[in-house]
């Protein structure tokens, strides 16, 4: 039986960070839907608010959870989550 040769493991890159946000508070979609721009909302088919931004997608959810998906870095994210609390506040 011969092992397989080692080989040289790269650098590992970051290319999608998903990430979760709860703000502790209810959403009003209403609300979120009319200052928001390039959100979607079908609740027949999804039961959140679907907001794609330059560096990906939220899943706002009315208990105030928010799935960040396609992010590259915990900074982006960081500022995402203040600035839902500013718009939300």
């Amino acid at each position: 039986m011969q092992l397989a040769k080692a080989t040289k493991i790269q650098k590992p890159l970051v290319r999608n960070i998903v990430a979760t946000i709860n703000l502790d508070r209810t959403i009003d979609f209403e609300y979120l839907l009319k200052i928001l721009n390039g959100c979607e909302y079908n609740p027949e088919k999804f039961p959140a608010v679907i907001y794609r931004h330059n560096n990906g997608t939220c899943l706002i959810f009315k208990s105030g959870k928010i799935i960040v998906s396609g992010a590259k870095t915990e900074e982006y994210i960081t500022a995402l989550a203040n600035e839902f609390k500013k718009i939300l506040s």
